[in-house]
């Protein structure tokens, strides 16, 4: 099993089966409503100029030029998602990086709280989205490229 870093920190921490869950789920929703010529991919990383970030899910566009060896994401992506199981201030830290490298669509969703939110940077501005919880019904999310449907209740199982 490989360890996933958590956001913000510099150690990494092993991943629980409800984060490994949330996140597979995640990825698969995303990935039947991603259009041709993009992919969800799950902890890959990202190179930016401040570093190398790994969200949870990536989606991002596949070019011809994007080796299937590669070992990271050079461009940046439409969407980051992190499923988080780590205190707040990791959660700002992580979000003020992908901020910083140009990312325009952020969701988190947190198995412990039952949330999903949904956040679109926008010239400097955050905007909060969707802000889901468990009982909530099935609600259509976009993320630039496509929609999909955030059933957080069947996505945290």
């Amino acid at each position: 099993m490989t360890s996933t870093p958590v956001p913000g920190h510099h150690g990494v921490r092993r991943p629980t089966r409800r984060h490994q869950r949330a996140l597979l789920r995640t990825a698969c929703a995303l990935q039947r409503a991603v259009p041709t010529g993009y992919e969800a991919t799950v902890s890959w990383a990202w190179t930016t100029s401040a570093g190398e970030l790994v969200p949870d899910v990536l989606v991002h566009r596949v070019d011809d030029d994007l080796a299937h060896d590669a070992q990271a994401l050079a461009s940046t992506p439409v969407l980051a998602v992190d499923v988080i199981d780590v205190r707040a201030d990791d959660l700002v830290t992580a979000s003020g990086r992908y901020a910083a490298a140009g990312l325009e669509h952020y969701w988190v969703l947190d198995p412990l709280e039952g949330t999903f939110d949904a956040f679109r940077w926008a010239g400097g501005d955050i905007e909060r989205g969707a802000s889901l919880r468990r009982d909530d019904p099935p609600t259509e999310v976009s993320f630039g490229v496509a929609s999909v449907t955030i059933d957080v209740a069947a996505l945290l199982g």
